[in-house]
């Protein structure tokens, strides 16, 4: 049984990294790239009443979502450096990434703040990937290291989340604008998960990433990202858009294909992204975060039903 665990190839089946990363450097919205890999596993099925076969062991070939560890690595001008911390995430769509962790975090406002993004580093063996990253920001003050107390090793399966943190994010963040957010109809966000779902390449090859989909006031989708962590998928969207200029935040709705965290929620107030709506469930404390920041916080969105946690004021009947 061992022999047939062995892995085929460690190939990468799809997606692309550069090593070295430029702000300003073309982005593609609606290619949603991403790394899989291909294993050889056992699957074991047994036998139904009413099914014409018998129960069965097959060995087969099965797509797997990567997952690295990614140090993130912040620097200023006269190359001080500091660590930020290390990220599990499915290698692709890096740069974007930090990008985004760097918004959502609060060290940046603005994306023209970057200077420059560099992937360093031995390649790793099994899939050639430089798995850290020096950002430097075009700022000469010094690093203050007790202002990213916050990062430190996170995993893939949930970002960095405590109680206190909510009044923490009361003081990074600051509305730029209250811009009049037209009323959403039913009609349309009963569409978004479909298609967010659609859309999703790499949960149809592994079964194994999340995805996060920015719809403008209309229900079109205006850009999807994947990751096996769902705090990186919005992070990857949020800093996708922030490369290309994108500068209607405040005015479209972001597409969970799972559950809403305070840790979502938190990146979407970050961005200034005030209307959130999760296939699945909502924390306790994504409630209270939504409410506490006026925004709008869907949960359980299917075909023909939602339900309103937070900001009923932007969703409207038919």
């Amino acid at each position: 049984m061992a022999d047939s665990l062995s892995l085929f190839s460690n190939s990468i089946v799809s997606g692309s990294i550069s090593s070295t990363s430029l702000p300003g450097e073309p982005v593609n919205l609606k290619t949603n790239n991403s790394y899989s890999s291909k294993f050889d596993i056992l699957k074991i099925s047994e036998s139904k009443p009413g099914f014409p076969f018998e129960g069965s062991m097959q060995a087969v070939e099965d797509s797997i979502a990567i997952e690295e560890p990614l140090e993130i690595i912040i620097a200023v001008v006269g190359e001080e450096r500091m660590p930020l911390g290390i990220t599990m995430r499915t290698p692709s769509n890096d740069r974007e990434l930090v990008v985004g962790f760097m918004l959502t975090e609060g060290i940046i406002r603005h994306y023209d703040e970057i200077l420059s993004i560099e992937f360093v580093g031995p390649e790793t063996a099994n899939y050639g990937l430089k798995n850290k990253v020096v950002l430097r920001l075009k700022s000469d003050k010094a690093l203050d290291e007790k202002k990213f107390q916050r990062h430190f090793l996170t995993t893939s399966s949930c970002g960095i989340c405590g109680k206190s943190a909510i009044e923490t994010l009361g003081l990074m963040h600051k509305r730029e604008t209250e811009s009049a957010f037209p009323g959403i109809p039913h009609r349309i966000l009963f569409k978004l998960s479909d298609t967010l779902k659609q859309q999703q390449i790499q949960f149809s090859a592994t079964g194994g990433q999340h995805a996060v989909g920015l719809y403008d006031n209309r229900g079109e989708l205006v850009c999807i990202r994947e990751d096996i962590g769902r705090h990186n998928a919005m992070d990857k969207l949020i800093g996708s858009l922030l490369s290309t200029g994108f500068m209607d935040f405040a005015i479209s709705i972001v597409c969970l294909s799972g559950r809403a965290s305070f840790e979502l929620v938190q990146k979407a107030i970050m961005a200034n992204i005030p209307f959130v709506a999760a296939v699945g469930a909502p924390s306790s404390l994504a409630v209270e975060l939504a409410r506490k920041h006026n925004v709008t916080l869907l949960g359980f969105l299917k075909e023909n039903s939602f339900n309103i946690y937070s900001g009923q004021q932007r969703v409207v009947e038919d």
